[in-house]
Protein backbone atom coordinates (compact mmCIF):
# COMPACT_ATOMS: atom_id res chain seq x y z
CA UNK A 1 0.00 0.00 0.00
CA UNK A 2 2.78 2.53 0.68
CA UNK A 3 3.99 1.94 -2.89
CA UNK A 4 0.52 2.76 -4.26
CA UNK A 5 0.35 5.97 -2.21
CA UNK A 6 3.86 6.99 -3.30
CA UNK A 7 2.94 6.39 -6.95
CA UNK A 8 -0.30 8.37 -6.60
CA UNK A 9 1.62 11.27 -5.04
CA UNK A 10 4.18 11.14 -7.85
CA UNK A 11 1.31 11.37 -10.36
CA UNK A 12 -0.09 14.51 -8.71
CA UNK A 13 -2.37 13.33 -5.91
CA UNK A 14 -2.10 14.90 -2.48
CA UNK A 15 -2.55 13.37 0.94
CA UNK A 16 -5.68 14.56 2.75
CA UNK A 17 -5.54 12.20 5.73
CA UNK A 18 -3.19 9.47 6.88
CA UNK A 19 -4.48 6.59 8.97
CA UNK A 20 -2.92 3.39 10.25
CA UNK A 21 -2.75 1.13 7.20
CA UNK A 22 -4.69 3.37 4.79
CA UNK A 23 -4.92 6.96 3.51
CA UNK A 24 -7.34 9.47 2.01
CA UNK A 25 -5.98 11.17 -1.10
CA UNK A 26 -7.18 13.85 -3.50
CA UNK A 27 -6.63 13.36 -7.23
CA UNK A 28 -5.26 16.23 -9.36
CA UNK A 29 -8.88 16.75 -10.50
CA UNK A 30 -10.03 17.15 -6.87
CA UNK A 31 -11.72 13.74 -6.40
CA UNK A 32 -11.24 12.21 -2.95
CA UNK A 33 -10.36 8.52 -2.79
CA UNK A 34 -9.18 6.02 -0.21
CA UNK A 35 -6.09 3.89 -0.59
CA UNK A 36 -6.70 0.70 1.39
CA UNK A 37 -4.98 -2.68 1.53
CA UNK A 38 -6.45 -5.39 -0.68
CA UNK A 39 -7.28 -8.65 1.10
CA UNK A 40 -8.59 -10.60 -1.88
CA UNK A 41 -12.07 -9.04 -1.91
CA UNK A 42 -13.89 -9.50 -5.18
CA UNK A 43 -17.16 -7.74 -4.30
CA UNK A 44 -17.68 -4.21 -2.97
CA UNK A 45 -19.09 -4.01 0.55
CA UNK A 46 -22.70 -2.82 0.82
CA UNK A 47 -23.44 0.90 1.08
CA UNK A 48 -23.91 2.11 4.65
CA UNK A 49 -27.55 3.15 5.22
CA UNK A 50 -27.72 6.90 4.69
CA UNK A 51 -24.20 6.94 3.25
CA UNK A 52 -23.00 8.17 -0.09
CA UNK A 53 -21.21 5.46 -2.09
CA UNK A 54 -17.52 6.14 -2.55
CA UNK A 55 -17.47 9.36 -0.55
CA UNK A 56 -15.62 9.80 2.71
CA UNK A 57 -15.07 12.58 5.20
CA UNK A 58 -11.38 13.43 4.68
CA UNK A 59 -10.80 14.45 8.28
CA UNK A 60 -11.89 11.06 9.64
CA UNK A 61 -12.03 8.70 6.68
CA UNK A 62 -15.56 7.74 7.75
CA UNK A 63 -18.29 7.33 5.10
CA UNK A 64 -20.04 10.58 4.20
CA UNK A 65 -23.61 10.77 5.50
CA UNK A 66 -26.64 12.46 4.05
CA UNK A 67 -28.13 15.15 6.28
CA UNK A 68 -31.26 13.97 8.10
Amino acid sequence: MPGFVANALRLGAETVGEHEGWAVLRSPAGQLFRAVPWHGESVRPPVVHGGRPGQVRPETGEPARRPD
